[in-house]
């Protein structure tokens, strides 16, 4: 069975613990080991003296550190440091540990009625019957999912092109929503922009990647993490592994470091000579992708190169170890199984008269495997039966397309879709549905 020894899944996207609902911003039938990945974007460079984290600095300069300078505590800062304020010869506070602001309204019109050519069930997850709106506008850069026991938890970031037609520049930012089952809540939002990976440790704090990694907490505060230039995130459980980019002029420098639950630190597991494209964390280690490569990195350091990699651009990883895993191929649309010899599992439609999907995602519980490209969502079972559950190609709403997928149970994936079509209207064609196991529900 290709997960069957496979853990809780409500702890693998996450890291922080505590009994303050804290979330990391970076899934769940609950497979204890596991975790998100996106193909890498750079890290911002940081501002002076800082670290990258946008377009400031996430830690003080020389003489200070992430939560106090020289002679300072926790809550206050000492020569060369900041926690809530400014040290002498610190960097200024990150713009994503400011406290909530208020979203921009939406005032576009009402969207015309939801119908689209694939068959859904009657809307709503739990008590929510209300459907996810959110009134970022613009160019939406990153809507992702993650969740666990507690709800639903949806990062949504937008950006804006002054030069194109139609957008506002007024209405842009980052915003987290929340649904624990009794209707949606915004949580948090910034008018900053640029992360675009949420991940999240069970019971535990979501990881967000923007220019850094930052950690969310379910009462709005936010902390962006001491560990510089965070590019990729996934979760063993309550451990967090982190890779970390350093942008050079003449050549960038990776590292993969591990957050353990006991130690509270990080630590330096290992140099890398080239990016990594998906993580996903096992019971020893990380298997990563690279550029035509799967590797298994342990937890003491040592790297492994799985045999016979066929040449491929991999994104996303889910898997049980380093003997039996699937690995996401954009550029070519084809899902590719390893359990000792490499064979093809799936390979996706194309979308759009011709142009393939930008992206696969991944998720999965003990026997199966659920995937989300732009046009199709399916599942894999144990024995490598592929069941296409929707297929977009002949959908009549232009531009709809599924963005991310993470999910508590074979009974309850959460997928996010967009249609740009609906830009123009309030909450701006973006959306969620659940599967049942059976049928998709609106939500």
């Amino acid at each position: 069975m290709l997960y069957s020894s496979m853990l809780s899944i409500l702890s693998s996207r996450s890291f922080l613990r505590g009994s303050s609902l804290a979330l990391l911003l970076a899934g769940s039938t609950f497979v204890s080991c596991g975790g998100k990945s996106r193909v890498n974007q750079p890290a911002n460079t940081g501002g002076e003296g800082g670290s990258d984290s946008g377009t400031t600095g996430n830690m003080a300069e020389s003489g200070g550190s992430d939560s106090k300078g020289s002679g300072g505590a926790d809550d206050t800062q000492g020569s060369g440091g900041y926690d809530d304020g400014l040290g002498e010869g610190g960097a200024p506070p990150n713009p994503w540990e400011q406290p909530k602001e208020t979203p921009p309204l939406d005032t576009r019109p009402a969207a015309p009625a939801w119908g689209p050519a694939f068959a859904v069930g009657e809307p709503g997850w739990q008590d929510s019957v209300e459907p996810f709106c959110d009134s970022l506008q613009d160019m939406i850069s990153a809507q992702e999912v993650w969740a666990d026991e507690r709800g639903v938890f949806v990062f949504v970031s937008s950006d804006c092109n002054i030069l194109a037609n139609g957008q506002t520049c007024a209405a842009t930012g980052s915003s987290i929503h929340r649904n624990t089952g009794s209707g949606w809540e915004q949580v948090f939002y910034t008018p900053v922009t640029g992360g675009y990976e949420l991940n999240g440790i069970a019971h535990g704090s979501l990881l967000l990647i923007a220019g850094g990694l930052v950690e969310f907490e379910l009462d709005g505060s936010t902390k962006v993490n001491s560990l510089p230039g965070v590019i990729n995130t996934s979760v063993r459980a309550k451990d967090v592994y982190a890779l970390s980019q350093t942008v050079s002029e003449y050549e960038d420098e990776y590292a993969l470091y591990l957050r353990s639950d006991e130690q509270r630190e990080w630590k330096l597991i290992r140099e890398l000579d080239d990016g990594v494209l998906g993580m996903f964390a096992t019971e020893e280690g990380v298997l990563a992708t690279m550029h035509n490569q799967v590797v298994f990195i342990a937890d003491d350091g040592s790297l492994t190169e799985i045999p016979d990699t066929p040449a491929g651009f991999y994104q996303d990883i889910w898997g049980q170890s380093e003997h039996d895993f699937y690995v996401a191929q954009a550029p070519n649309r084809i899902m590719q199984h390893y359990d000792g010899e490499w064979s093809v599992a799936h390979e996706v439609g194309w979308v759009d008269g011709g142009h393939a999907p930008e992206d696969i995602r991944l998720w999965g519980t003990e026997d199966k495997l659920f995937y989300a490209s732009a046009n199709e969502f399916g599942m894999i079972d144990a024995e490598g039966e592929v069941q296409v559950i929707v297929d977009l190609e002949d959908d009549g709403l232009e531009g709809l397309q599924f963005e991310d997928l993470w999910g508590r149970s074979e009974d309850e994936v959460f997928l996010t879709y967009s249609a740009s079509s609906l830009n123009e209207y309030a909450c701006g064609g973006l959306g969620l549905l659940w599967y049942d196991g059976d049928e998709l529900h609106r939500f």
